[in-house]
């Protein structure tokens, strides 16, 4: 039997595949290739990547496998990646207009749009959204108090889309620590000269700080990132928390967190912006026949991540109008797609979850989403 090993490389919503033209068909591909003899299928992924994209990886779980006559087929998700991706190895040396390997990045969310095997679509569909539902839920069955606790490390990542996690990290207020620690449940155990509470991919510490890094639980608890209603570390401490661990790991993770930050929405957060109302309330998309039933623009002279101006609801205001400033309360973040939106509100004003959603349901239904605050 051949056994071939292939690894789906995430971005913000997107995975990197083979474009392919051969012979007049045109279909996608995952980058990997065949084990060699006295190889792991993990060792000929990490191989097979970097020789067909020039990427280093970080190889994470297997999330399937595919059995087809003499052929076995093993999918991984890379945990993590450094580079830029670049054609190369055989696939290089084979490209011609007659076989073609063009690198892109596809949106998830479109997999089932293109000539990729439904089965290995599918794979990657449901980790997908195994994974991004499981990170909240996980965290909400644990019934945590907010305002006591924060999740740190890689679970920022993971709730933003950026890379998986592998385990939660959470610090606790001493308060909630020892409450924990009475109720039972939990494996203690000393690391680092810190107490851990434990259970099977859960990780609560009292202590955040270091004598290298000096943020107190608190004070994460305070700056705090709130998506979905859970407090997430904040993108800037999470880049000091990294390099003060300092191991390689740590480095990507930093590298991946200031790609993301190149265009995100996320630097409005909180702060007062106009927007410019192109598609005011109760006027008609140009091309899918909706009236909009609130007022929508952008930002001008900005880039979001699909290289368009920044977008904008506004909420709080029942007329039509041209212009609009005010604080951006929210940002809807797309799983599967590149175009976050902001949301703007009156000063002094504030909407809920589930306001926000109901208010966007009519264009936001189409995406996967997460609500950052």
């Amino acid at each position: 039997m051949r056994h071939r090993a292939a690894v789906f490389v995430l971005d913000n919503g997107k995975v990197l595949l083979f474009h392919r033209f051969k012979n007049g068909d045109e279909y996608y591909a995952v980058p990997g290739g065949g084990v060699e003899a006295n190889e792991t299928p993990e060792e000929a992924a990490i191989r097979e990547l970097k020789e067909e994209t020039n990427l280093d990886v970080l190889l994470g779980e297997k999330i399937g496998e595919l059995e087809e006559d003499s052929n076995r087929q093993y999918f991984y998700i890379a945990k993590s990646w450094a580079g830029t991706p670049t054609l190369g190895g055989p696939e290089a040396e084979r490209n011609s207009p007659n076989n073609q390997y063009i690198l892109e990045w596809i949106p998830i969310k479109k997999l089932e749009g293109i000539n990729l095997r439904t089965d290995i679509a599918a794979i990657l569909l449901k980790h997908a959204n195994t994974t991004q539902s499981d990170i909240f839920s996980r965290i909400k069955a644990l019934n945590l108090p907010f305002g006591e606790y924060v999740v740190v490390s890689s679970g920022t990542l993971e709730a933003l889309g950026i890379r998986p996690a592998r385990d939660l990290d959470i610090a606790a207020t001493s308060k909630l620590f020892e409450k924990l620690r009475a109720e039972g449940g939990w494996t203690e155990e000393e690391r680092y000269g810190k107490i851990f509470l434990s259970k099977p991919g859960i990780d609560i510490i009292r202590q955040l700080s270091w004598d290298t890094y000096p943020t107190t639980t608190e004070e994460a608890i305070r700056s705090a990132l709130v998506i979905e209603g859970i407090p997430f570390m904040n993108l800037d401490e999470l880049k000091r928390f990294k390099r003060a661990l300092g191991r390689e790991k740590d480095f990507t993770d930093i590298k991946l967190i200031e790609k993301y930050e190149e265009n995100a929405a996320l630097r409005f957060l909180h702060k007062t912006v106009t927007a410019t109302i192109d598609r005011p309330l109760g006027s008609e998309h140009p091309k899918w026949n909706f009236e909009y039933p609130i007022n929508y623009g952008s930002i001008q002279n900005t880039k979001s991540s699909d290289g368009e101006e920044v977008d904008a609801y506004v909420l709080g205001i029942n007329e039509p109008l041209k212009e609009f400033t005010g604080k951006c309360i929210a940002i809807i973040h797309r799983l599967d797609d590149d175009d976050d939106k902001l949301v703007l509100a009156p000063e002094g004003m504030d909407f809920s979850d589930d306001d926000i959603r109901t208010t966007t349901h009519f264009q936001e239904q189409y995406f996967t989403s997460v609500i950052v605050r």
